[in-house]
């Protein structure tokens, strides 16, 4: 098992618990975010995959640094969890 392997194993667990996400979706995310930042290009299996691995590895990938449009994003969700309460 290579470091990268081992680094993305230890804190998936972590990590899929803080945030509630399956096991593979945030190994995925952890390899995307490390592939981004190495300047790797995405194969053909995380690029059109549709199961948690790819659809976590695009989200790390393609991770958005806009504050805003995460905040536009958590604004939304909120009118929607209200919406639904009623």
């Amino acid at each position: 098992m290579s470091d990268k392997e081992f680094l993305i194993k230890l804190n998936s667990k972590i990590l899929a618990q803080q945030n509630g996400w399956s096991t593979a979706y945030t190994e995925g995310y952890l390899a995307g975010r490390y592939h981004r930042r190495l300047g790797k290009q995405l194969g053909t299996y995380v690029r059109i995959g549709i199961d948690e691995y790819p659809l976590g590895y695009r989200a790390g990938y393609f991770e958005r640094n806009n504050p805003e449009s995460t905040k536009i994003q958590t604004l939304n969700t909120m009118k929607e969890s209200t919406l639904q309460s009623k």
